[in-house]
């Protein structure tokens, strides 16, 4: 039901809720509360705890907006204390609005939330952005505060909510013998309590429902991916004669003990078992997670099938196609490259080739994931530093290959979307390689703030032998115009000046250098005639110089948690200590903080979904906050209850039913948007034509 249908609910108000993106009964119901306060914590000025949240009662003397000598505006309301005569100023800070919003309460006791400031030179009491209830505005001795809405206050809503409790039947998808089974409100009892409570525990009653409600839906949602990933067999694997004569070929062993041979076995063994492999490997740069990758493909292509891996950029690709080529015409297997900068002739060979089935295994870059890339056969995707790649570039490659097709994606940081589905979704199965080949030494990382001792460390570095690399966030001065940030071109010209007096040779390798130019510059760095490589990302990935000890972040709070810990796994390469200096004014940063504190890629990426979110488990979004997700977390030992509840729906058959009903409320919730929008358009053009009118 639409909010314009309930009589009780004015047509201004329809107006401004529909501002609010709140068009239906439903998504007003879901406009939830997101304060309550309870009577019983109202306390005197005098008393107020420092720094706690509480209420203050009194009488609303005045309200008005005005600019502060910095030019700021500022709202500043004056309320009277009953009892004591004490004044409490009440502050906002550019939010104007409160003037309209709180200005007929001028007389009437209100309630003001939040915590309370004494300042005894002045003998003054404050509260900077409370919350305001009217006392009219409680219910039952709580009172209820809902998110700011521009145009309506907090009674307004209430009334609006209660005219659409009343108004609306309020369809409730969920079985009653599964309701009646957890003891869980009804849908109508649910919004009462959550809007209008008698008792906190009413509250915490009506939160349980909602919870529940989230995560069946996501449940649901889950389980039919799996279900549909699932339908059919994984590519078979009956022999591995060639992949194991190809491991012991090896110039050296697999690391053991939570190391990649353990990683290999369990992936083989759910390949030979008939298994659909769909799994994450992490490990830390250069823990051996490639040879791993080659090892799967040899195994796909000794038993028929094909094999695609993707790299992130044309030189780490080049660098896997010149590796596979070797191992794969050893045993008979054809191997290409798809790159963007292959000649248009060299593509159509290319394609034909994965068409007909002659070639066994590609390596590409994002060229593969264009609809022309057809496979006769695929039978595995890996996907190298998946974190590069969207969630529907890993969709269409896979759709490549049919249901059964094995998927294994490899990163030293992975996607917060990627841990969340590890450890939320039963089927995604995640294999760490915990165990680093011998004579590494874990790199040293710090945040430091400063120029001239960074540079003299590099002096102290560079003189005992070993080589360096300074990344910047930018080309060059004229890219962005940031205070405090340095390009490559200036850090360039500033390296120069002061290294060269010492026979100290620095160069610069960005995305514009030419093809020629920069393949030179690596090969000068790598005979360590170049000490100092000052670049973009442009080495995140794909460069190996074991002599390289020191790696410099200029401005790292710039960087994602990803590509810093990418970054610092250009050093550690080899048997010299290594160090990470994180060159930052902000040295209080969380990301930064993060990177310090630990060098495994898995609690890096742990933190990096709390950060920013994991995505939308049910959509596309890699990050971001997600009320799903959020809930999945908070609640897990629910979580698991509902995704067994889940499964049990598909099979007694009343998950269709209910996520037919939930997606009808959400269409219809769009379709009230869409009409709304249209009214908006509609109301445009007669306008326009009554002032041509009037003009004429």
């Amino acid at each position: 039901m639409e909010l314009s249908e309930i009589f009780e609910i004015t047509s201004r108000q329809v107006g401004t809720l529909s501002r609010a993106h709140i068009h239906t009964v439903k998504e007003l119901l879901d406009c939830r509360p997101r304060h309550y306060f309870d009577l019983d914590r109202i306390t005197l000025l005098a008393e107020a705890p420092e720094g706690q949240t509480c209420g203050i009662a009194g009488i609303l003397k005045s309200i008005r907006n005005h600019a502060t000598r910095g030019g700021r505006l500022m709202t500043a309301a004056e309320l009277r204390e009953e009892g004591s005569g004490n004044i409490l100023k009440v502050l906002w800070i550019e939010q104007p609005y409160r003037v309209r919003q709180y200005v007929t309460y001028i007389g009437a006791r209100i309630i003001a939330c939040g915590k309370v400031s004494y300042d005894p030179a002045y003998r003054t009491y404050s509260m900077f952005a409370p919350s305001v209830f009217k006392e009219a505005e409680q219910h039952n001795g709580i009172f209820v505060g809902y998110k700011d809405i521009k145009g309506i206050s907090d009674e307004n809503i209430s009334k609006c909510v209660r005219a659409a409790l009343e108004a609306d039947e309020v369809a409730d998808p969920l079985p009653e013998a599964l309701r009646c089974r957890y003891r869980l409100l009804s849908r109508r009892d649910a919004y009462r309590c959550i809007h209008f409570p008698d008792t906190m525990d009413e509250v915490t009653l009506a939160r349980k429902r909602f919870v529940f409600d989230d995560l069946l839906y996501l449940s649901l949602q889950l389980e039919d991916a799996e279900r549909a990933m699932s339908r059919g067999s994984g590519f078979a694997v009956r022999t591995l004669s060639k992949t194991r004569d190809m491991e012991a070929s090896l110039p050296y062993a697999l690391t053991e003990g939570k190391g990649q041979k353990d990683v290999l076995e369990a992936l083989l063994g759910d390949m030979q078992n008939g298994r659909r492999v769909d799994a994450v490997i992490q490990g830390d740069v250069g823990c051996g997670k490639t040879i791993v990758a080659f090892l799967l493909l040899m195994a796909a292509a000794e038993n028929g099938g094909q094999g695609v891996m993707m790299a992130s950029t044309t030189v780490l690709a080049q660098q896997h196609f010149a590796e596979m080529k070797e191992w794969a015409s050893k045993y008979g297997f054809h191997a290409a490259i798809l790159a963007g900068t292959m000649k248009a002739s060299e593509k159509k060979k290319i394609l034909a080739g994965l068409a007909d089935g002659s070639i066994d295994i590609l390596i590409g870059t994002h060229g593969v994931f264009s609809t022309n890339v057809a496979f006769k056969n695929l039978a595995l995707v890996i996907m190298d530093e998946e974190h590069k790649y969207g969630v529907k570039q890993r969709e269409a490659l896979i759709a490549k290959g049919g249901t059964g097709v094995h998927v294994v994606s490899m990163s030293a940081t992975p996607i917060p979307r990627s841990i969340a589905t590890v450890i939320y979704n039963g089927q995604r199965k995640l294999y760490s390689i915990e165990k680093m080949p011998a004579g590494r030494l874990p790199v040293k990382t710090a945040i430091y703030s400063g120029m001239p001792s960074i540079m003299r460390f590099l002096r102290r570095e560079i003189e005992a032998g070993r080589q360096a690399y300074v990344v910047c966030p930018l080309v060059d001065k004229n890219e962005q115009k940031l205070e405090g940030v340095f390009s490559v071109e200036d850090t360039l010209r500033i390296y120069e000046s002061y290294f060269l007096p010492y026979g100290i040779n620095a160069a610069a390798l960005t995305a514009r250098t030419k093809k020629a130019e920069a393949e030179a510059i690596l090969e000068e760095f790598q005979a360590n005639r170049i000490q100092i490589l000052i670049s973009t990302t442009v080495v995140e990935v794909g460069v190996n110089v074991p002599n390289a000890s020191v790696i410099v972040i200029n401005s790292a709070d710039r960087f994602g948690l990803a590509s810093l810990h990418q970054l610092r796994g250009r050093v550690g390469r080899g048997k010299y200590q290594s160090y990470c200096i994180l060159n930052s004014e902000d040295t209080e940063n969380e990301r930064l903080k993060v990177i310090a504190s630990t060098t495994s890629g898995f609690d890096i990426a742990e933190q990096d979904m709390k950060l920013r979110g994991a995505g939308n488990m049910v959509g596309v979004e890699q990050t971001g906050r997600d009320r799903f997700m959020e809930e999945a977390m908070q609640y897990p030992a629910m979580f698991a209850k509902v995704r067994q509840i889940a499964v049990g729906m598909f099979t007694d058959g009343t998950a269709q039913a209910y996520l037919t009903a939930v997606e009808a409320e959400r269409e219809e919730a769009a379709a009230a948007a869409e009409k709304k929008k249209g009214k908006g358009r509609g109301r445009t053009a007669p306008a326009a034509e009554a002032q041509k009118g009037g003009n004429s």
